[in-house]
């Protein structure tokens, strides 16, 4: 009887050893499986289904790859600089992408939710979203943070400063720091007389301080003929109009997103102005000659 019991309980002994077995090796499996995870994400890189890197810097400071930015139905970079906008390739991945509701900005103003299009060949299998505003974002979020104000009459810092004879100011706190930027478009529009003399159109805009004090040329039209045509109707300025102050990346500073007048396609560039620094290109030179 004795050594029967001494049986059974070495049999309960082994039992119990191999399910305490079997819980170490669950728990180690999924530490193995943590560690991993961490070991893969020790940078907070966004990995993909297939182990790619979407991004190479921390995905907290990029939004996620379901989240872009249309610029009159074509998708930009939200990268400071000059960059061209074109049409998008008609193929299965961007129809699902991009047949999608869409969050709405114009004339730097939230416009509503819009369900956009894609799909309609518009040349050699490309398209653009239609039914969608000049700016048109993937997710909802505040966007334009702050307003912008029209300076109706000439400063008097401008004025003494001279040389500005035909301007349109917009005043924005571009960054949120509590100071206010002024961006000012001047033009320039001279006929030509019988004496020979060359009519003339140009015009630029400018970025400048709370003072109104100039920190840089952004974008100047000198021959604002379309075509080098010099005739009225041919003129093209720049304007306010061509502005648009948004935030594209999420960060709260509104980008200045200006169209490039050109002779055929379409053209942007993203000015970025944060605590006294540019980011993007100034003194771009538009043209519109062939």
């Amino acid at each position: 009887m004795r050594k029967a019991k001494e049986k059974t309980k070495s049999k309960t002994t082994k039992v119990i050893y191999i399910i305490l077995l079997i819980i170490a090796a669950i728990v180690g499996i999924f530490i193995c499986l943590y560690e991993i995870k961490n070991i893969k994400n020790k940078d907070n890189i966004k990995i993909d289904y297939n182990g790619e890197n979407f991004y190479s810097t921390p995905k907290e400071e990029i939004p996620t790859t379901t989240d872009f930015v249309l610029y009159d139905g074509m998708e930009i970079s939200r990268i400071p600089g000059v960059q061209d906008v074109s049409e998008m390739e008609i193929n299965k991945k961007n129809n699902k992408k991009y047949n999608i509701t869409y969050y709405n900005y114009e004339n730097n103003q939230y416009v509503g939710e819009i369900d956009g299009y894609f799909g309609e060949e518009i040349y050699d299998n490309l398209s653009t979203v239609q039914n969608v505003k000049t700016i048109a974002t993937s997710i909802k979020y505040d966007a334009i943070p702050r307003q912008v104000k029209v300076i109706k009459e000439m400063p008097k810092e401008l004025m003494d400063q001279g040389g500005y004879p035909d301007v349109d100011i917009h005043e924005i706190d571009l960054d949120g720091d509590g100071k206010l930027e002024h961006i000012l478009v001047y033009k320039v529009d001279i006929d030509g007389n019988d004496n020979g003399a060359e009519p003339q159109a140009f015009s630029g805009i400018m970025l400048f301080d709370e003072n109104y004090e100039k920190i840089a040329d952004l974008v100047s039209l000198k021959n604002g003929f379309w075509g080098n045509i010099k005739e009225e109707e041919k003129k093209v300025f720049l304007s306010l109009d061509d502005i648009e102050y948004i935030d594209i990346d999420c960060d709260g500073v509104m980008e200045m997103i200006i169209r490039i007048p050109t002779y055929e396609a379409t053209e942007i560039s993203i000015v970025k102005y944060i605590n006294g620094e540019i980011q993007g290109k100034t003194d771009v030179q538009a043209s519109v000659e062939p």
